[in-house]
């Protein structure tokens, strides 16, 4: 009788293991959901090293997303054409398979000519491809093609992930 006992203790004490170690792991998970994206299913902008990325909302009416964004890189962009570059479009030589300077690419928005200084935060409205649903998740990422008095030359650089509801 002692034996059986002993058998059921252990079958007991795995169990509860067991459930523990799920539960631990479902609660990571969900910690984890939710440090990566506080408001559940976007808005959320998570910015690059040096760029700010903050409030950004789908706006039905103009079909773009409506986001500030700025950079502290230490240098002031003489030019720059920023785009909402949705999840899954090709990426070709480590660059976005989309027009950064013509307005009916759909994903461009240019402030060609102003640039943006060092520590300047702006608001853009950058288009999105196609009407969107309500209670659609967009998922993309903020790019900009950039020039300075240093390097005339255009440079790429992914300022933000962005993942939005269109509500």
């Amino acid at each position: 009788m002692a034996k059986q006992k002993s058998k059921n203790s252990k079958g007991i004490i795995a169990a509860i293991i067991i459930i523990t170690i799920f539960i631990i792991f479902v609660a990571w998970l969900r910690f984890d959901y939710t440090y990566t994206n506080p408001g559940g299913l976007g808005p959320n902008c998570v910015e690059s090293i040096n760029f700010i990325c903050q409030n950004p909302i789908y706006n039905h009416s103009t079909g773009n997303i409506i986001v500030t964004i700025g950079q502290s890189t230490s240098i002031n962009w003489t030019t720059a054409n920023f785009v909402f570059v949705q999840y899954e479009t090709p990426i070709l030589n480590e660059i976005p398979n989309v027009s950064f300077t013509s307005y009916n690419a759909n994903t461009t928005y240019g402030v060609k000519g102003k640039g943006l200084p060092t520590g300047k935060n702006i608001t853009l409205s950058l288009p999105v491809s196609g009407p969107v649903s309500r209670g659609i998740v967009m998922y993309g990422q903020i790019w900009v093609q950039y020039t300075t008095q240093q390097n005339n030359t255009p440079q790429y650089v992914e300022m933000a992930t962005i993942d939005i509801k269109a509500s």
